[in-house]
């Protein structure tokens, strides 16, 4: 027998589960006969029988006869399940599958124990099912039907209808359920969490705002438990900051409430990276970050347990959270050295994690502060040392391109060499390599991949240059006296057009020259390291841009030539024009972003911001 119970396989599993009680010798403890009750052997037998039931059982079931301590009881439970099942309480449909209030109303009528059956292993009834597949209309009604008492009915999650509800972001149901009864605003699920929780946890604002204000404040005070930080934290990361807000007004003491799973808002802050970089409630989460500081004193950051505000701001810097850090470092300065658990101080996670803004912070110190720039991590690793290590995957992703991945790591260490003392560039961490050691070995895979990156973008670019060429070059003899409709007149009648055409034409040829032979400088190149910080991308620019003006004149040479041959006829030649634009607008779709960041990064003001004005 190897199948757990579930209601719909009870006849199967008892007919098993009775021959295996009958050869190990434990049904008389089931059904007892002959062995006195209470005897020695009979509780030794129910206790091994006991077990065996419920070895067999689902964890559903299994919830509902845990606490029993008769294997006689269990098995007649379970019997009396199957039976209820039988009889049609369990075979109710449930709200979700119908939908059908009118054809559900009959089921109830004809089987009104039903209404406050448990309808699911789960122990929910129908109402709690209604609520939590989101069919309010049909919960309210339901409601209307249950006792004011039998509304704070819990399944086996400690949910009520209207934690279902509020999960669901039902605020007219919810407003229903409370006006019925508003105790259910205050009945916990088993994790100790309100139905204010639930609805902020949906990230449904109305619902929390509404559940919220019903809900008397005394709840959410640490010493009465966890659902004042849990709701905190859920606001944090459901955007949901006016309710954070007010919770911080009304009690400051939140700021360092642990929740259920020991989180802290001033840690979970420190993660959420998406709420800082939304300018739609960029004001609201610095006012937050404001508040949460605010009332943090410095003696109780130094009181904290040990590694919370050390991880809460190495997240930070993982997170690139740059005003976190700033307001952080503001409230307690001394936080700015401390060690992460690899023995690395703010700027030098930063450089791990490829965090310019963070790292950019550094032009803002006083020029008295610069101690850190001579810092060692726990593996004898400066700062130049982590500047050498690959930059995280998700850092990477971000950059179009192996080559300009490339460009980016070299800026990196670059800029880091020119910080850092000149003999830490000979110093060798704890595994002997130096600093340019490291940059080698763990870029070696990037520079091929940025070597067969540019090959195959100046392979293919050089391919359509060359055709641009063949044909604008053949264009220029047989434009326009060639044409059928143009031969009965001489050229000084399209002398305009004409022009236009011959002028295209050449910029056209030349720039398509130009983009080939840059494009094949970039498939003879060394593809050395140094290269890839100017040399190519310098290449690339001019290869892309000329390219851009070879197709764009291209076009116009086209447009000439119509307006040349169709004599004018504006109704033909405007529709095609429009026409002939779709290949330039696409090329500055797909391409013009990728030019002007390649142009940004190699000639503008780079990644780091180096005029950032002194805040520290």
């Amino acid at each position: 027998m190897y199948n757990r119970l579930t209601i719909a396989n009870y006849p199967e599993w008892s007919v098993s589960m009775r021959k295996n009680l009958k050869a190990e010798g434990l049904w008389e403890a089931v059904k007892p006969k002959s062995i006195p009750r209470n005897s020695d052997d009979w509780r030794a037998k129910n206790n091994i029988a006991l077990f065996t039931i419920r070895s067999f059982c689902h964890p559903l079931i299994l919830l509902k006869i845990h606490s029993i301590s008769s294997s006689k009881i269990v098995w007649d439970t379970l019997a009396k399940m199957y039976e209820l099942q039988l009889h049609g309480i369990y075979r109710v449909d449930p709200p979700q599958n119908k939908g059908d209030w009118i054809g559900l109303k009959a089921e109830i009528d004809s089987h009104p124990e039903a209404l406050n059956a448990k309808v699911a292993l789960s122990g929910q009834l129908l109402i709690h099912i209604a609520a939590g597949a989101g069919k309010g209309e049909i919960t309210q009604e339901l409601a209307k039907l249950m006792k004011k008492s039998d509304l704070e009915i819990q399944d086996s999650w400690g949910c009520t209808a209207l934690t279902n509800s509020a999960y669901n972001g039902m605020t007219k149901t919810c407003e229903f359920l409370i006006s019925l009864n508003n105790n259910l605003v205050c009945i916990p699920n088993i994790h100790g969490a309100l139905p204010v929780v639930a609805a902020c946890s949906g990230a449904h604002r109305e619902t929390t705002s509404y559940l919220y204000s019903l809900t008397p404040f005394d709840r959410f005070r640490p010493e009465n438990g966890c659902n004042g930080a849990l709701l905190h934290c859920y606001c944090i990361f459901s955007g949901l900051l006016d309710v954070g807000l007010d919770l911080l007004r009304r009690c400051p003491a939140l700021t360092l409430a642990p929740d259920s799973r020991r989180y802290i808002p001033f840690s979970v802050l420190a993660t959420a990276a998406s709420k800082f970089y939304s300018n739609g409630i960029t004001w609201r989460i610095l006012k937050l970050l404001g508040k949460l500081l605010c009332h943090i004193s410095a003696k109780e950051l130094r009181d904290l347990p040990i590694g919370v505000v050390e991880n809460a701001l190495t997240e930070a810097v993982k997170n690139g959270i740059v005003e976190f850090v700033v307001e952080l470092i503001k409230a307690c300065p001394q936080r700015m050295y401390y060690p992460d658990i690899f023995g690395r101080n703010v700027i030098m996670a930063a450089i791990s994690y490829r965090q310019e803004k963070i790292y950019s912070l550094i032009y803002g110190f006083d020029s008295e502060n610069n101690g850190w720039t001579a810092s060692f991590d726990f593996f004898g690793n400066n700062m130049l040392h982590l500047a050498g290590t690959l930059a995280p995957e998700s850092q990477l992703a971000s950059i179009s391109g192996a080559a300009l991945q490339m460009q980016r790591e070299l800026q990196w260490f670059k800029e880091v060499e020119s910080l850092v003392p000149p003999y830490h560039k000979d110093l060798v961490n704890m595994e002997g390599e130096k600093p340019q050691q490291i940059f080698d070995n763990s870029h070696k895979q990037l520079m091929a991949d940025g070597e067969k990156w540019m090959k195959e973008c100046a392979t293919s670019s050089t391919v359509v240059g060359a055709l641009i060429i063949t044909v604008m070059f053949a264009a220029i003899f047989t434009v326009p006296s060639g044409s059928p409709l143009a031969r009965d007149k001489p050229i000084s009648s399209y002398q305009k057009p004409y022009l236009v055409f011959i002028i295209s034409d050449s910029i056209s040829l030349f720039a398509s020259s130009n983009s080939v032979l840059m494009f094949l400088g970039i498939l003879t190149s060394r593809y050395s390291q140094e290269d890839f910080l100017v040399s190519l991308p310098t290449k690339l620019i001019i290869g892309l841009s000329t390219l851009f003006f070879s197709i764009a004149s291209m076009m116009v040479s086209f447009c000439a030539t119509l307006v040349t041959v169709l004599n004018e006829q504006w109704h033909i030649v405007i529709p095609i024009v429009l026409l002939a634009s779709v290949p330039v607008t696409l090329f500055i779709w797909l391409q013009f972003t990728l030019l002007v960041e390649i142009f940004k990064y190699t000639y503008g003001s780079g990644i780091f911001d180096k005029k950032m004005k002194q805040w520290y």
